[in-house]
């Protein structure tokens, strides 16, 4: 139940919002799992990746385009469009975890292994991304400052100080290792 309070308290939500929230996605990943379970013959596997420049940009690319989201959409000053994010965030990856489990767990266990690394890293850096975001958006409000991308970079500052940065940049490297190795491109 502490974990329960701590993400309530951090999204700045209710609890009965995202237990509504967690229904949703719950019934995202079932009907993901279904369709997975029907299509299962038509999908192909692509093994590991072999390591090269082209696959690794690739990568970094993909996690530049999260990190970019999330800092866009904490210039809005409503928390409620971070909120609206993460949650399609979080249905997609569960969706994909459901997907993983089907096509990955009975014959391919290290490429199973690391896409679920990566899908539940991934619901990690998009939780902490949407946490920074939302404090932003919360302490842009108390900034000194007149211009408005002032208190915004005064904001993101104060975050990012308080070393939820070293976390980020963790998830960030397991996100980018994974996606390098286990997403055919």
């Amino acid at each position: 139940m502490e974990g329960l309070k701590t993400i309530t308290k951090n999204l700045k939500t209710t609890k009965n919002n995202l237990q509504f929230t967690c229904l949703i996605m719950l019934v995202f990943f079932t009907i993901s799992l279904v369709f997975t379970i029907i299509n299962r013959d038509k999908i192909q596997i692509s093994p590991l990746n072999d390591m090269n420049f082209n696959i690794v940009l690739k990568s970094f690319i993909a996690v530049f385009f999260v990190i970019i989201e999330y800092l866009i959409i904490s210039i809005i000053p409503n928390a409620t469009f971070t909120k609206i994010l993460l949650f399609f965030n979080v249905a997609m990856i569960l969706g994909g975890i459901g997907y993983t489990f089907v096509i990955f767990l009975p014959n391919h266990s290290l490429i199973f292994i690391l896409r679920l690394i990566r899908q539940i890293d991934y619901i990690f850096l998009v939780y902490n991304l949407a946490v920074i975001s939302i404090q932003v958006v919360s302490t842009n409000k108390f900034q000194n400052y007149q211009n408005y991308f002032s208190r915004w970079f005064a904001s993101m500052k104060v975050e990012l100080s308080q070393k939820k940065w070293i976390k980020l940049v963790f998830l960030i490297l397991i996100y980018w290792g994974t996606t390098a190795l286990a997403v055919p491109y």
